[in-house]
């Protein structure tokens, strides 16, 4: 057996180590305006847009990737349910009314929108795997 003995630093001591190390500057963060979640889906759709100026976009998968992961095996994502598709509609019309983008066609007014399936009486919703979102960005 080998008989170490470990020496105890007081607070003092360590405080002294750090502070002869050199500070680095505070990382920049690296974080995409889009996909900043410290943003409102408002500022984030704009600032995917902005950088597509005089483009036809279908901005459904971006659409998709505003909203996280769902965790639980089986739980379909939030923009699968009928209120925030529902809600994504609303904001691509308002940012219609605006003038920011010209949507190719009226498909966005059906997001969130029930319909029914073949024979199935179950009620469904459209949402962004339904309705093909295309818009002019002005």
């Amino acid at each position: 057996m080998s008989t170490e003995q470990t020496e105890t630093k007081t607070t003092e001591d360590v405080l002294k180590a750090f502070a002869d190390v050199p500070s680095q500057p505070p990382a920049t963060s690296n974080v995409m305006p889009e996909t900043d979640p410290n943003l409102s889906f408002e500022q984030r759709i704009l600032a995917y847009l902005s950088k597509r100026k005089g483009q036809t976009v279908r901005i459904n998968d971006f659409l998709k990737s505003l909203y996280p992961a769902s965790k639980i095996p089986g739980l379909k994502p939030e923009w699968y349910q009928g209120h925030e598709s529902k809600r994504l509609g609303r904001i691509i019309g308002k940012m219609a009314e605006d003038k920011i983008i010209e949507p190719i066609n009226d498909l966005y007014k059906d997001l969130g929108t029930f319909y029914y399936e073949g024979e199935d009486p179950r009620t469904k919703y459209h949402n962004l795997n339904t309705v093909i979102v295309e818009v002019k960005v002005l």
